[in-house]
């Protein structure tokens, strides 16, 4: 049992209960009491809001009332001003209102409408009743159109129409029979006359006169106008006009029988002065025909030599020149070429060096002549090589002079090959010379450890190769020495340089070291007298025809 329960010696039922009720009424007024607490809270903060808002409201409208308030001091003043100036604005509108707006007035005339006749004259006509256009300035929108208020033009009589025409018909009338007096006194004139019998037999009599009977038959307005005027005219004159033409038939061939009619040439006299203004016309003539071919023709050379350039080294790979080189070092070190030396300008052991100097071209020629039988050209590339070694092709921009000076060119600037040998020699220099012996010698490496020093041997050996070149095709002819060659991109040489990709380079004619390539294709490389000795050589004919053979063996695969 709990303690704290009072212990009463009578039963429970005597016990009395808590009131409830009234803890109940204390907590609902402190309730009220707050809630009446947080009313007022919530009216304070409501009438600051609204404050604020009047505060806001009233910078607004400061900020878009107009500046004409502050330049007057009450604002009775300044309602008054607003009213007068709102009341002018709407006297200008109603002004232009009424009188519309000002567009040009261009003349208009309405469809023409026929007039009714009615049997009495009670009866209105339809064009005189008005039309009713819409009324003017009854909204400021209204498009106005010049021909409204213009009046309905009434069609005059057609009495005095058809007077008028009369009129009219008479005066023509009169000039037509003028004419024809005029014409038959001419015809008259002309059968006394003997000079004007040989013109009427002319083309040109015929047709002056067929046309000046069409412009006589003109002025005739329709049949009727026609047969009143041959009823008028006498019938003299009809009978001069049936003379004369019988007249004319007797005198002119018939046109029936095909007799051809021979016109007289215009005779002009020549004098000095007319023919110097005719030779001058012509030269002129000629030259500006002459220049504007020469530009077409300088246009089209000029596109084939762009796509020379663009495409010059696109096919070194086909040549398979790495093949070539590759198997002449192994060769050449079966044969122990590279031990030897062979450089004969030394003044030792002379024949000797230069047997080793033949005998190691001969083995990169009898290499070219084996790998060149696996070379396959593409489509593009045999293109590429006929638009310079054909007919009808342009001249290659890295020929050198010795190339070009044996070749000939048409008024076309195109090619003009009168031999085949011409043709090898302009395809052997692209393949031969500048792809073997400028562009793949010099870029393979190892020419430092093969040959040692390397300078001299290499450039012995390149200048000998490049002589089979110039002694295959010296003995064609010099055709024009004042062709154009290479100037500006010219091989050159340079064997004093240390690394071998640094011994060729390209020049120009403006540098010092430059030369007409009229002797040598490459320039920096010896020329016959210094390879004289090896020239004489009995080994030297054996390398002439193998040279031959390849040249042949590879132009086959182009032609």
């Amino acid at each position: 049992m709990n303690l704290n329960i009072p212990q009463l010696p009578q039963s429970y039922v005597n016990m009395k209960p808590l009131n409830s009720l009234e803890e109940f009424t204390k907590e609902t007024e402190q309730n009220i009491s707050q809630i009446y607490k947080l009313q007022k809270r919530l009216n304070e903060q409501q009438q600051q809001v609204d404050a604020l808002m009047k505060v806001v409201s009233n910078t607004q409208q400061q900020q878009y009332l107009s500046q004409d308030r502050y330049k007057y001091t009450n604002e009775s003043e300044r309602l008054n001003n607003q009213l007068l100036d709102e009341i002018k604005h709407l006297k200008r509108q109603l002004k232009q209102i009424e009188n519309g707006p000002k567009l040009p007035q261009a003349h208009f005339l309405p469809p023409f409408i026929p007039q009714q006749q009615h049997p009495y004259n009670y009866h209105q006509p339809y064009n005189s009743i008005p039309m009713p256009y819409p009324i003017l300035n009854q909204n400021p929108y209204y498009q106005y159109y010049p021909f409204q208020n213009i009046p309905l033009q009434q069609p005059q009589n057609e009495e005095r129409s058809f007077s008028k025409f009369l009129k009219d018909f008479a005066k023509k009338k009169e000039e037509v029979d003028q004419l024809n007096q005029i014409l038959s006194q001419l015809l008259k004139n002309t059968k006394n006359d003997p000079d004007n019998q040989q013109k009427m037999k002319s083309r040109r009599y015929l047709r002056v006169k067929h046309i000046s009977q069409k412009d006589n038959s003109d002025y005739h307005l329709s049949k009727s106008s026609r047969y009143e005027q041959e009823l008028r005219e006498p019938v003299k004159i009809k009978q001069n006009k049936k003379h004369s033409i019988k007249s004319q038939e007797q005198q002119l061939p018939l046109l029936n029988q095909n007799s051809k009619i021979k016109l007289q040439p215009l005779k002009i006299k020549p004098t000095p002065e007319r023919l110097t203004k005719l030779k001058k016309k012509l030269k002129y003539c000629a030259w500006m025909i002459i220049f504007y071919k020469n530009k077409y023709y300088q246009i089209l050379e000029n596109k084939a030599i762009k796509r020379f350039e663009d495409q010059h080294h696109q096919y070194d790979e086909q040549f398979l020149y790495a093949n070539v080189i590759s198997q002449f070092v192994r060769e050449g070190q079966k044969l122990s070429l590279f031990k030897k030396s062979w450089v004969f300008t030394e003044n030792k052991d002379v024949p000797n060096r230069i047997n080793t100097l033949i005998q190691a071209a001969d083995t990169l020629i009898k290499q070219l002549i084996i790998i060149t039988q696996s070379i396959k050209f593409d489509k593009q590339h045999l293109s590429y090589i006929q638009a310079f070694t054909t007919n009808e092709g342009y001249l290659f921009p890295s020929h050198s002079a010795f190339v070009t000076q044996r070749l000939k060119l048409n008024y076309k600037r195109k090619l003009k090959f009168t031999s085949t040998d011409q043709q090898k020699m302009a395809f052997i220099e692209y393949a031969y010379v500048q792809q073997l012996l400028y562009e793949s010698i010099f870029s393979m490496n190892g020419w430092q450890e093969l040959l040692k020093p390397f300078a001299e041997p290499l450039k012995l050996f390149v200048s000998l190769l490049q002589y089979l070149f110039i002694d295959k095709f010296k003995n064609l002819q010099i055709i024009s020495k004042d062709i154009k060659f290479n100037i500006e991109q010219v091989p050159i040489l340079d064997f004093t340089k240390r690394n071998v990709a640094d011994v060729k380079f390209v020049i120009n004619n403006k540098d010092p070291k430059f030369q007409i390539t009229n002797k040598m294709p490459i320039l920096g490389l010896y020329d016959e007298t210094v390879l004289k000795p090896v020239i004489e050589n009995q080994g030297f004919t054996i390398l002439q025809n193998q040279f031959k053979i390849y040249v042949d063996f590879i132009y086959s695969k182009v032609s």
